[in-house]
């Protein structure tokens, strides 16, 4: 008999009715046009090769500067800028003198006048029809890189918004100049007394978003822009940063005006719709502090549209795949140890992301370093990935069944060629109590390099009525999971 063991992250608050759990490993459906050997299985994620090296204790924010002339990538780490070049060499750009060495994001916009901007503090900032737009939710600070000179300057227009009472509202730079601010150039989101923690410009639209309402506004030729109308939600913003946007939507951690913490997808008809099932919004929704919840958005090589979200009070990355509409949990081996010896598993480290011309780069939540993404290591930073996967709990009726054989269809033969993983192995429990504990582990070689044909089983598992399997791999090998197989009968072996 087959066993459905493919899917995704989504234990359930109460485990014994569903603990599926799916860590560095995610769904991929095929399509109609591709003739699969299953509908479903589970690929690895990738792993992380370092690309640049500096000193520094976390990496920021990433972006790429790009006009009809301009493709340059920057970093902020701690509170300096690093241009990056494709070699791998990296060079200094300044220091921020007015930073306050946050671990919070950063923002950066350019504009055809050869300026870069980078705003610090808790703000968040967008560009938007030649304007820089900003919000103050704390101690905002602003800096400008001359992209022709090379030099970076503090933004001391006494208009800039950095004040206590500057917060909660939306202020826009002068048209195509980031180091000039009019006072005037200022509003409120009206359709409530709401004040707003982030801007976004999407499809020449600005999405302002507060804890309780979002407004849209258009520019049309007004001081500058104008709400528009009918256009007011009922959604709430949970944390600033979670906010990502797509070619078709924008995703956020928010709030209905009367629920509980979710993840929103809104299209650019103004529909909103959650995309975080109840089992994966409980997962969010039970942490403390989810206002320092940090997302980003990646569209892979494979067409995955993957919204990472970086819950920090549950020390995880949970993952959303928008093309096959499964989530997956993503977690990166710390590169310290405790006391004892050992290492613990946290959020993944790729602390912020940006696509440079196909080189997927992370920033490093843990240094200054940069990684590329990188499907052919299967460890980050020659770290191990832990994966894991805890299948749905399977049952005949209720009716006691005995398994004596599994068979995992798994692609064999993709072993290394020395070290770790040269003999890889499968580690197996079983549950037989609705995936509340779990036995003893079993070991069940893949087979070496090369050795495609072997066929991956394990024998003797015993009786019970509810069957719930895990699958544990630490060696660094392309392990997919197409399926498994039983074989058993009703009643005592």
């Amino acid at each position: 008999m087959e066993l459905d063991i493919i899917g995704g992250n989504y234990q359930h608050r109460f485990q014994n009715i569903n603990p599926q759990k799916t860590i560095n490993w995610y769904v991929v459906s095929k399509t109609n046009i591709e003739g699969n050997k299953t509908l479903h299985s589970l690929f690895p994620t990738p792993g992380l090769t370092r690309k640049f090296t500096i000193t520094g204790n976390r990496v920021r924010g990433i972006y790429v500067a790009t006009d009809l002339t301009t493709n340059r990538c920057f970093a902020v780490i701690d509170d300096t800028l690093w241009e990056l070049f494709k070699d791998g060499t990296t060079t200094s750009r300044g220091t921020f003198t007015n930073g306050v060495n946050s671990t919070l994001p950063v923002y950066f916009t350019v504009n055809t006048n050869n300026q870069l901007g980078i705003f610090d503090g808790g703000s968040c900032a967008d560009y938007l029809d030649s304007y820089t737009i900003v919000t103050n939710n704390g101690n905002l600070i602003g800096n400008t890189f001359n992209l022709s000179t090379n030099t970076l300057s503090t933004i001391s227009d006494v208009d800039f918004p950095n004040e206590a009472a500057d917060r909660g509202r939306v202020y826009f730079s002068n048209s195509n100049d980031t180091t000039a601010w009019a006072a005037a150039d200022v509003f409120t989101p009206t359709f409530k007394a709401d004040s707003c923690i982030r801007v976004i410009a999407f499809r020449e639209e600005l999405y302002c978003f507060g804890k309780e309402t979002m407004e849209i506004y258009l520019n049309d030729g007004t001081t500058p822009f104008t709400r528009r109308e009918g256009t007011a939600l009922l959604y709430g913003l949970v944390a600033p940063h979670s906010v990502a946007q797509h070619a078709n939507g924008i995703i956020f951690l928010g709030r209905s005006n009367r629920g509980q913490p979710a993840v929103y997808e809104l299209t650019h008809d103004y529909k909103v719709q959650q995309i975080s099932p109840h089992s994966v919004s409980w997962q969010i929704g039970k942490n403390v502090h989810l206002e320092d919840c940090i997302g980003y958005i990646q569209e892979n090589k494979e067409g995955h549209i993957f919204y990472y979200l970086h819950i920090p009070g549950a020390d995880t990355t949970l993952v959303y795949d928008n093309i096959n509409n499964e989530w997956h949990e993503r977690k990166s081996t710390k590169p310290y140890s405790l006391t004892d010896g050992t290492t613990e598993q946290g959020m993944f480290r790729g602390n912020c992301y940006v696509n440079w011309d196909g080189l997927h780069l992370f920033g490093d939540r843990y240094s200054g370093n940069l990684f590329v993404e990188d499907y052919d290591v299967f460890t980050e930073d020659s770290l191990m990935i832990a994966r894991r996967r805890d299948g749905i709990i399977y049952t005949q009726e209720y009716r006691p069944l005995s398994i004596d054989r599994v068979e995992i269809d798994i692609n064999s033969g993709a072993g290394a060629t020395t070290g770790q993983g040269n003999d890889p192995q499968l580690m197996f429990q079983v549950s037989k109590d609705k995936g509340m504990t779990y036995g003893n582990k079993r070991f069940i070689p893949l087979g070496a390099l090369g050795d495609y044909s072997k066929r991956v089983r394990i024998h003797g598992l015993g009786i019970a009525e509810h069957w719930g399997f895990r699958f544990e791999l630490t060696d660094p090998i392309a392990c997919v999971i197409v399926g498994a197989t039983a074989n058993g009968s009703f009643g005592a072996v």
